[in-house]
Protein backbone atom coordinates (compact mmCIF):
# COMPACT_ATOMS: atom_id res chain seq x y z
CA UNK A 1 0.00 0.00 0.00
CA UNK A 2 1.24 3.76 -0.51
CA UNK A 3 1.04 4.38 2.84
CA UNK A 4 3.23 1.65 3.88
CA UNK A 5 5.88 2.70 1.21
CA UNK A 6 5.57 5.96 2.66
CA UNK A 7 6.06 5.38 6.03
CA UNK A 8 9.50 2.98 5.24
CA UNK A 9 10.74 5.68 3.06
CA UNK A 10 10.15 7.93 6.00
CA UNK A 11 12.61 6.25 7.73
CA UNK A 12 15.58 6.95 5.66
CA UNK A 13 17.39 10.16 5.98
CA UNK A 14 19.23 8.65 2.96
CA UNK A 15 16.29 8.81 0.98
CA UNK A 16 15.76 12.45 -0.99
CA UNK A 17 12.77 13.53 -3.20
CA UNK A 18 13.41 14.48 -6.61
CA UNK A 19 10.26 16.28 -6.50
CA UNK A 20 8.71 14.22 -9.78
CA UNK A 21 7.66 11.71 -7.43
CA UNK A 22 11.14 9.69 -7.41
CA UNK A 23 13.49 9.37 -4.81
CA UNK A 24 17.12 9.02 -5.07
CA UNK A 25 20.11 7.59 -2.63
CA UNK A 26 22.10 10.42 -1.29
CA UNK A 27 25.14 9.51 -1.34
CA UNK A 28 24.95 8.70 -4.80
CA UNK A 29 22.99 11.97 -5.80
CA UNK A 30 25.78 13.88 -4.35
CA UNK A 31 28.53 12.36 -6.75
CA UNK A 32 29.86 15.30 -9.29
CA UNK A 33 29.16 18.22 -6.87
CA UNK A 34 31.95 20.65 -6.25
CA UNK A 35 31.68 22.74 -2.88
CA UNK A 36 34.13 25.17 -1.50
CA UNK A 37 35.91 24.70 1.81
CA UNK A 38 37.22 28.18 3.11
CA UNK A 39 40.34 28.16 4.70
CA UNK A 40 39.61 30.86 6.62
CA UNK A 41 38.58 28.29 9.55
CA UNK A 42 42.26 26.86 9.09
CA UNK A 43 44.20 26.80 12.65
CA UNK A 44 47.60 26.52 11.38
CA UNK A 45 49.43 25.68 14.72
CA UNK A 46 47.06 22.98 15.57
CA UNK A 47 45.69 22.36 11.56
CA UNK A 48 42.19 21.90 12.73
CA UNK A 49 39.65 23.39 10.36
CA UNK A 50 35.84 23.78 10.67
CA UNK A 51 33.52 22.38 7.92
CA UNK A 52 30.32 24.66 6.80
CA UNK A 53 27.29 22.67 7.08
CA UNK A 54 27.24 22.16 3.07
CA UNK A 55 30.94 20.53 2.99
CA UNK A 56 30.15 18.34 6.11
CA UNK A 57 27.06 17.02 4.68
CA UNK A 58 28.81 15.88 1.09
CA UNK A 59 31.80 14.22 3.07
CA UNK A 60 29.44 12.32 5.83
CA UNK A 61 26.16 12.15 3.57
CA UNK A 62 24.85 9.45 6.54
CA UNK A 63 25.22 12.02 9.69
CA UNK A 64 21.56 12.26 10.18
CA UNK A 65 20.62 8.79 9.76
CA UNK A 66 20.14 6.18 12.81
CA UNK A 67 23.12 4.77 13.66
CA UNK A 68 22.90 1.41 12.02
CA UNK A 69 22.79 3.07 8.55
CA UNK A 70 25.64 5.54 9.38
CA UNK A 71 28.58 5.54 7.20
CA UNK A 72 31.13 5.71 10.01
CA UNK A 73 34.38 6.63 7.97
CA UNK A 74 36.73 8.87 7.26
CA UNK A 75 36.69 11.01 4.00
CA UNK A 76 39.13 9.98 1.51
CA UNK A 77 40.76 13.46 0.02
CA UNK A 78 42.76 12.64 -3.52
CA UNK A 79 45.24 15.33 -3.89
CA UNK A 80 47.09 16.71 -6.94
CA UNK A 81 50.33 15.69 -5.31
CA UNK A 82 49.00 11.74 -5.83
CA UNK A 83 48.54 11.61 -1.68
CA UNK A 84 45.44 10.60 -0.22
CA UNK A 85 44.66 12.67 2.34
CA UNK A 86 42.09 10.79 5.61
CA UNK A 87 39.91 12.99 7.29
CA UNK A 88 37.74 11.80 10.18
CA UNK A 89 34.53 13.82 11.24
CA UNK A 90 35.58 15.30 15.36
CA UNK A 91 33.24 17.42 17.43
CA UNK A 92 34.97 20.42 18.70
CA UNK A 93 32.25 21.88 21.06
CA UNK A 94 29.94 24.88 20.00
CA UNK A 95 28.09 23.25 17.57
CA UNK A 96 31.58 23.13 15.27
CA UNK A 97 32.21 19.97 13.11
CA UNK A 98 35.52 19.38 11.60
CA UNK A 99 38.72 17.37 11.16
CA UNK A 100 42.58 17.61 12.61
CA UNK A 101 44.09 17.36 8.96
CA UNK A 102 46.22 14.78 8.22
CA UNK A 103 50.22 15.18 7.48
CA UNK A 104 49.47 14.73 3.90
CA UNK A 105 47.22 17.28 3.72
CA UNK A 106 49.24 20.18 5.92
CA UNK A 107 51.93 19.31 3.60
CA UNK A 108 49.77 19.87 0.55
CA UNK A 109 48.68 23.13 1.93
CA UNK A 110 52.00 24.46 3.35
CA UNK A 111 53.50 23.77 -0.52
CA UNK A 112 50.84 26.00 -2.12
CA UNK A 113 51.60 28.70 0.40
CA UNK A 114 47.87 28.28 1.38
CA UNK A 115 46.60 31.55 3.07
CA UNK A 116 43.04 33.47 4.81
CA UNK A 117 41.12 34.07 1.84
CA UNK A 118 41.55 30.80 -0.09
CA UNK A 119 40.03 27.49 -0.56
CA UNK A 120 39.61 23.75 -1.27
CA UNK A 121 37.94 22.91 -3.90
CA UNK A 122 36.15 19.69 -3.08
CA UNK A 123 34.32 17.60 -5.96
CA UNK A 124 32.61 14.39 -4.63
CA UNK A 125 33.57 11.16 -6.37
CA UNK A 126 32.20 7.84 -3.90
CA UNK A 127 29.30 9.62 -1.76
CA UNK A 128 28.97 6.43 0.07
CA UNK A 129 32.77 5.98 0.66
CA UNK A 130 33.73 9.40 0.93
CA UNK A 131 36.15 9.95 -1.32
CA UNK A 132 36.52 13.03 -3.62
CA UNK A 133 39.33 14.70 -5.06
CA UNK A 134 40.63 17.88 -3.40
CA UNK A 135 42.63 21.07 -4.75
CA UNK A 136 43.68 24.64 -3.70
CA UNK A 137 42.15 27.50 -5.18
CA UNK A 138 44.14 31.00 -4.56
CA UNK A 139 42.05 34.16 -4.07
CA UNK A 140 44.31 35.80 -6.46
CA UNK A 141 43.74 33.50 -9.50
CA UNK A 142 40.29 33.08 -11.42
CA UNK A 143 37.84 35.52 -12.73
CA UNK A 144 36.81 37.88 -10.16
CA UNK A 145 33.30 37.88 -11.00
CA UNK A 146 32.74 34.05 -11.29
CA UNK A 147 31.76 33.73 -7.48
CA UNK A 148 29.74 36.09 -6.94
CA UNK A 149 27.61 35.30 -9.79
CA UNK A 150 27.70 31.45 -8.57
CA UNK A 151 26.50 32.51 -5.33
CA UNK A 152 23.27 34.43 -6.84
CA UNK A 153 22.35 31.12 -8.51
CA UNK A 154 22.43 29.12 -5.23
CA UNK A 155 20.55 31.92 -3.81
CA UNK A 156 18.22 31.49 -6.47
CA UNK A 157 17.75 27.94 -6.24
CA UNK A 158 17.56 28.51 -2.52
CA UNK A 159 15.02 31.03 -2.78
CA UNK A 160 12.49 28.77 -5.29
CA UNK A 161 13.17 25.78 -2.87
CA UNK A 162 11.96 27.44 0.54
CA UNK A 163 9.24 29.18 -1.91
CA UNK A 164 7.83 25.37 -2.69
CA UNK A 165 8.31 24.07 1.25
CA UNK A 166 5.74 23.01 3.14
CA UNK A 167 6.91 24.76 6.06
CA UNK A 168 8.11 28.68 6.79
CA UNK A 169 10.91 27.77 8.81
CA UNK A 170 13.82 24.93 7.44
CA UNK A 171 16.81 23.94 8.63
CA UNK A 172 19.82 24.72 6.94
CA UNK A 173 20.97 21.18 6.11
CA UNK A 174 17.36 20.06 4.69
CA UNK A 175 17.79 22.64 2.24
CA UNK A 176 21.29 21.98 1.63
CA UNK A 177 20.15 18.45 1.08
CA UNK A 178 17.54 19.30 -1.43
CA UNK A 179 19.71 21.84 -3.38
CA UNK A 180 22.11 18.73 -3.60
CA UNK A 181 19.46 16.12 -4.64
CA UNK A 182 18.53 18.63 -7.61
CA UNK A 183 21.97 19.45 -9.05
CA UNK A 184 22.71 22.98 -7.63
CA UNK A 185 25.88 21.95 -6.56
CA UNK A 186 27.30 20.96 -9.97
CA UNK A 187 28.64 24.31 -11.54
CA UNK A 188 32.44 23.72 -12.41
CA UNK A 189 32.49 27.22 -10.01
CA UNK A 190 31.97 26.35 -6.22
CA UNK A 191 29.73 28.99 -4.51
CA UNK A 192 30.61 29.88 -1.21
CA UNK A 193 28.84 27.86 2.01
CA UNK A 194 25.60 28.10 1.84
CA UNK A 195 25.41 29.89 5.03
CA UNK A 196 27.45 32.56 4.06
CA UNK A 197 25.56 32.69 0.71
CA UNK A 198 22.14 33.23 2.81
CA UNK A 199 23.03 35.52 5.01
CA UNK A 200 24.23 38.00 2.23
CA UNK A 201 20.99 38.35 0.60
CA UNK A 202 18.22 40.52 1.82
CA UNK A 203 15.62 37.89 0.52
CA UNK A 204 16.39 35.45 3.53
CA UNK A 205 16.22 36.25 7.36
CA UNK A 206 18.26 33.93 9.76
CA UNK A 207 15.15 32.60 12.27
CA UNK A 208 17.70 30.79 14.51
CA UNK A 209 18.70 27.56 15.18
CA UNK A 210 20.41 27.00 12.43
CA UNK A 211 17.08 27.37 10.59
CA UNK A 212 16.20 29.72 7.49
CA UNK A 213 13.25 31.79 6.48
CA UNK A 214 11.89 33.96 3.44
CA UNK A 215 12.04 37.59 4.37
CA UNK A 216 8.61 37.89 2.89
CA UNK A 217 7.43 35.89 6.01
CA UNK A 218 8.53 37.77 8.44
CA UNK A 219 6.02 40.08 9.16
CA UNK A 220 4.12 37.23 10.64
CA UNK A 221 6.72 35.37 12.27
CA UNK A 222 8.19 38.10 14.13
CA UNK A 223 7.44 36.29 17.21
CA UNK A 224 8.58 33.10 16.67
CA UNK A 225 12.27 34.12 15.17
CA UNK A 226 12.42 35.93 18.96
CA UNK A 227 11.52 33.27 20.66
CA UNK A 228 14.17 31.26 18.63
CA UNK A 229 16.90 32.93 18.80
CA UNK A 230 16.39 33.32 22.26
CA UNK A 231 16.29 29.51 22.43
CA UNK A 232 19.17 29.58 20.71
CA UNK A 233 21.54 31.36 23.31
CA UNK A 234 20.11 29.68 25.79
CA UNK A 235 20.91 26.23 24.43
CA UNK A 236 24.42 27.23 23.58
CA UNK A 237 24.73 27.59 27.12
CA UNK A 238 23.36 24.50 28.42
CA UNK A 239 25.02 22.43 26.01
CA UNK A 240 28.85 24.22 26.36
CA UNK A 241 31.17 21.22 25.04
CA UNK A 242 31.98 19.39 27.86
CA UNK A 243 33.34 16.31 26.01
CA UNK A 244 33.07 14.63 22.13
CA UNK A 245 29.92 13.66 21.30
CA UNK A 246 29.64 11.02 18.53
CA UNK A 247 27.51 12.27 15.31
CA UNK A 248 24.68 10.49 16.70
CA UNK A 249 25.03 12.86 19.31
CA UNK A 250 24.38 15.32 17.59
CA UNK A 251 21.36 14.43 15.49
CA UNK A 252 19.83 13.63 18.94
CA UNK A 253 20.13 16.89 19.58
CA UNK A 254 19.48 18.63 16.51
CA UNK A 255 15.74 16.17 17.28
CA UNK A 256 15.46 18.00 20.90
CA UNK A 257 15.63 21.90 18.58
CA UNK A 258 13.62 20.74 16.57
CA UNK A 259 11.09 19.32 19.37
CA UNK A 260 11.60 22.78 21.25
CA UNK A 261 11.10 24.98 18.20
CA UNK A 262 8.59 23.16 16.26
CA UNK A 263 10.47 22.87 13.29
CA UNK A 264 10.09 20.17 10.71
CA UNK A 265 11.54 16.80 10.60
CA UNK A 266 12.68 15.23 7.53
CA UNK A 267 9.39 15.92 4.77
CA UNK A 268 7.30 12.72 4.64
CA UNK A 269 8.56 10.37 1.13
CA UNK A 270 6.69 9.29 -1.36
CA UNK A 271 7.30 7.03 -4.54
CA UNK A 272 10.55 4.95 -4.75
CA UNK A 273 14.02 5.01 -4.76
CA UNK A 274 16.12 5.22 -7.85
Amino acid sequence: PAATIRGALSQGAQLVSLGDGRYGYLPRLIEGSVLRLPLDSWDSTSHRLIYPHDVQQVLWPSFFDIQKRKLDRPARMRLPSGDEALVPLEFFGAGAWGSHLSSALVRYLVDQRASAGDALIIQVVDGEAGVCDVRIDSVSQGDELALPRRNRDLADAAHAFLRGNHSRVVPIWDIIVGLLANGAYRAAVPPDPLEHVLSRDKRFVDSGLSAWMLASTLPSMRGHVRDTQRLEAELAGMFAPIGAPSAGTGQTLQDLVRHLTGLPGPPARRGAPT
